[in-house]
């Protein structure tokens, strides 16, 4: 459940975009980064997969 809605009954573009209103909060930090990317590519990563920006590569 979230805010009052079953969203195992979501479909996949009504699972897209409640992923942009959460948030994984990880309990040890350092073994949810990947070190081969750096601090800007982490951060880019979830803005470009929901097309809050522009890919340099697009």
């Amino acid at each position: 459940m979230f805010e009052g809605k079953d969203i195992r009954k979501f479909n996949k573009n009504q699972l897209r975009d409640l992923r942009k209103e959460m948030q994984i909060v990880f309990q040890d930090p350092y073994a949810s980064l990947n070190p081969r990317m750096t601090v800007s590519e982490i951060i880019a990563e979830p803005l470009k997969i929901h097309k809050l920006v522009k890919s340099k590569k697009s």
